[in-house]
């Protein structure tokens, strides 16, 4: 299944190239970049200079069946539902997440390893620190009252766990999402979100849409769209938006949000970059893998 949908998605971006070759689709003339020390992307040299489900806690909310024949965004819509449909076999997966936010004017990185199941919604992480004792979260969608366990690494951990909710102020001062805002199905879903929001709100004279082939994210050769907005518009908060798909899989490995620069000329600031390597998928994972009494964890017993 994942074979034939790789094929599609193939299929569907050499149209694509072909429909706008020579038009006003154009490729990034300038970028924001900031390396992270696990993160390698890179690009071939003839497509632009250098310059966020099935939730788990919730179905798949159904396809739009309207599309507005004259908006360059139904080719994007049209690859993320390709896209989310990779995600269908997939019961649970473990990866390494890369998280890179704005958060009070300041680009903060973490690398942290990621377990997910996808139903109910469950979700395991642990920041990469020497010795193995970053902080460790769990959130199990319908457990622990709705709340996130958290336990700390280093001399915080004698605080004990943590319960708070996914949006509580202390959490969210760190975050530019809630925890139910994490994983592969979420990064596409909320990738498209504002795919629908442009289409509805921009001027599709003011939008380039453009496909990118053999992108490097990390190990993997993956397929990349671009949103690019010509025109600030105070109902689209970002100028451009990029998400890449894994060829071999067909599924969603990446996505960054760039906001509008404070100047013309300037470059367009990196809001958020979400990344998962190392990807494994239908590992098995239980309901221990999601319980801090888990001997292979750092939680201390509440």
């Amino acid at each position: 299944m994942i074979e034939n949908v790789r094929e599609t998605i193939i299929q569907r971006l050499a149209r694509h190239k072909n429909a706008v070759a020579g038009s006003a689709f154009v490729a990034l003339a300038t970028g924001f970049w900031t390396a992270t020390e696990s993160l390698h992307v890179s690009r071939p040299s003839n497509t632009f200079a250098t310059a966020p489900m099935m939730d788990g806690a919730r179905a798949l909310r159904p396809d739009d069946s309207h599309e507005d024949s004259g908006s360059p965004l139904n080719e994007a819509l049209r690859f993320g539902r390709e896209c989310r449909a990779a995600l269908t076999p997939v019961v649970d997966y473990t990866a390494v997440f890369t998280k890179t936010e704005l958060i009070d004017g300041k680009l903060c990185t973490q690398v942290m390893d990621f377990k997910c199941r996808r139903r109910p919604f469950s979700v395991y992480l642990r920041n990469h620190r020497r010795g193995g004792n970053g902080r460790e979260v769990i959130f199990v969608a319908g457990a622990n009252e709705g709340n996130l366990l958290v336990h700390e690494g280093g001399l915080k951990s004698i605080i004990g766990t943590l319960k708070l909710p996914p949006d509580s102020p202390r959490v969210m001062e760190t975050n530019r999402h809630p925890i139910t805002d994490v994983g592969l199905d979420r990064l596409i879903e909320l990738a498209m979100d504002k795919w629908k929001t442009d289409r509805r709100e921009a001027d599709p004279a003011q939008v380039e849409v453009t496909f990118f082939h053999d992108v490097k994210i990390g190990s993997a050769v993956c397929d990349q769209v671009q949103i690019k907005h010509l025109r600030q518009r105070s109902t689209i908060g970002y100028q451009i938006g990029r998400v890449s798909v894994d060829r071999e899989t067909g599924l969603p490995v990446h996505a960054e949000v760039f906001g509008w620069p404070a100047r013309q000329g300037e470059e367009p600031p990196l809001l958020e970059r979400y990344v998962y390597t190392e990807i494994r998928t239908n590992v098995g994972l239980t309901s221990r893998d999601f319980d801090p009494e888990n001997d292979e964890y750092q939680f201390v017993s509440r």
